[in-house]
């Protein structure tokens, strides 16, 4: 039976703090966090996370990640026991701390869903705050904040800057907006177009590309493609005819050789199953 410990009856809270989930196998719903960013230990058992803006995404125990302010989708993939935070403000801090003295300078986003092994002092902290949230239902939100102030502390003595970095880079507005701006742009319009539409001289839109997403607006717009096409074959019943008319190929020749370089299969083969793909 699913059960929820926490001042809001769904992972879905209004609260800045910390919640407690246990799900049946196959059970699924929404999480989220109406008032900004959450982070989500998975305590034990492995969950898919299903977004808007990222790929699905599969996660097991003694494992954490981070999610934007949005409407996710949570899937039970075994029984699972989950730990949820909204964050407070005291994470921006955290993050432009840990920006300014992070070390090396050329740390890369390849802009994938934020995940960290679980450190044990962290499980520790964790355990402790599963026995406190299963018997205190109405701790208070001072308290929630002392909490989440002890778990910031314990992630800078469990990890080294880049780590965290890189992590909790989800948090960067700047990093963020980018990362939508081409997510909303790249099927409607050509590159040339979207950095026309940014407002960035190319060599500036060039450089701030390759710092975010670890290659260039090319390779990316490419990749994006890609995953588009496995979709179409793998999750639609449309034809490959139809696929490769809808992204402009000319002849199945050509189609074919994309997917053997991209996908690391032909289309048939991506579609039947009988070949795994890179994607």
């Amino acid at each position: 039976m699913d059960t929820i410990t926490c001042a809001d009856p769904k992972l879905f809270p209004e609260q800045k703090g910390f919640c407690f989930g246990s799900f049946a196998k196959g059970s699924s719903m929404k999480i989220g966090c109406k008032s900004g960013d959450m982070i989500v230990f998975v305590l034990s058992g492995r969950v898919r996370i299903m977004a808007e803006i990222y790929k699905e995404y599969y996660y097991s125990e003694n494992t954490f990640f981070i999610l934007k302010e949005s409407d996710y989708k949570l899937e039970a993939i075994t029984d699972v026991k989950v730990i949820r935070v909204c964050l407070n403000d005291e994470w921006q801090n955290f993050y432009t701390y840990i920006k300014k003295y992070k070390g090396k300078r050329d740390v890369k986003f390849l802009f994938q869903m934020p995940s960290l092994t679980t450190h044990p002092h962290i499980e520790s902290f964790l355990f402790d705050l599963k026995s406190k949230l299963s018997h205190n239902k109405d701790l208070s939100q001072q308290y929630h904040d002392k909490l989440q102030s002890e778990l910031i502390t314990l992630l800078k003595k469990s990890y080294g800057k880049n780590i965290l970095y890189r992590f909790l880079a989800a948090l960067d507005k700047e990093v963020v907006y980018f990362h939508k701006y081409m997510i909303r742009r790249r099927r409607s319009r050509s590159l040339e177009e979207i950095i026309k539409d940014s407002g960035l001289p190319v060599s500036t839109f060039n450089r701030k590309f390759q710092e975010i997403f670890g290659v260039s607006p090319y390779q990316w717009i490419i990749a994006k493609r890609a995953e588009d096409i496995h979709r179409k074959l793998t999750q639609t019943d449309k034809s490959v005819a139809e696929i490769m008319r809808k992204f402009h190929f000319k002849d199945y020749a050509h189609f074919n050789r994309f997917c053997r370089f991209y996908l690391g299969a032909n289309p048939t083969d991506i579609r039947k199953g009988t070949s795994k793909a890179w994607v």
